[in-house]
C-alpha cells in the first residue's frame, strides 16, 4: 500500500512531542497506516479496496474512518490503543514492516526501541513509554523506507 511521506512526518512529529496515551493520537495513526482493527479489515475487506481515503474522526477521540468525496464519513470504527497498548502497537510493527526484529528496553524514566536488526537498526526512537517508543521507530523507518524508494 502506498503511504503518503507528509502524513507519516506529521504523525512523527506528534509522536516525538507525546508523553503518554492518546486516543487522537490513536485514530491518526490509525488513518494514516489504514491498520485497522482485525475485525474492521476482516469484516470489510471491500471497503479497504474502494474507499482510499481515511481520516482521524475530528468529532471523536479514538475515531477513524472513511471520508467521502462530498466530505461526508462512512463508516466509522474506535482505533486500537497503540499509544497506550504495547501489544497492539508490536502487532501493528508486525503487520506494517514483516519480518523486522524488533528491539525494546525499558528503563526507569523511558523507553529506547529499535527496529531492524541488532546490528543493522533501520530506526531507533527514545521515548516516556514503551509504546511511544516504538511506534516513533517504526514511523521514522516508514519514512525512511519511503524517501529511499523516491
Amino acid at each position: 500500500m502506498k503511504r503518503n511521506v507528509e502524513e507519516c512526518k506529521s504523525v512523527l512529529a506528534d509522536l516525538e512531542k507525546a508523553s503518554g496515551a492518546d486516543r487522537e493520537l490513536d485514530a491518526r495513526i490509525d488513518a494514516v497506516l489504514r491498520a485497522g482493527k482485525a475485525s474492521m479489515r476482516d469484516s470489510s475487506p471491500w471497503a479497504w479496496l474502494n474507499f482510499p481515503t481515511w481520516r482521524h474522526h475530528d468529532q471523536a477521540a479514538g475515531m477513524c474512518g472513511v471520508v467521502h468525496d462530498d466530505g461526508s464519513f462512512g463508516m466509522v470504527w474506535d482505533s486500537e490503543p497503540f499509544t497506550s497498548s504495547l501489544d497492539a502497537t508490536i502487532a501493528l510493527v508486525e503487520r506494517v514492516l514483516p519480518g523486522h526484529q524488533i528491539n525494546l528496553h525499558w528503563y526507569i524514566v523511558h523507553a529506547e526501541a529499535s527496529i531492524g536488526s541488532a546490528s543493522h537498526p533501520l530506526a531507533q526512537a527514545v521515548a516516556p513509554t514503551p509504546p511511544l517508543a516504538l511506534l516513533t521507530a517504526l514511523f521514522r523507518a516508514l519514512i525512511a523506507q519511503m524517501e529511499k524508494a523516491e
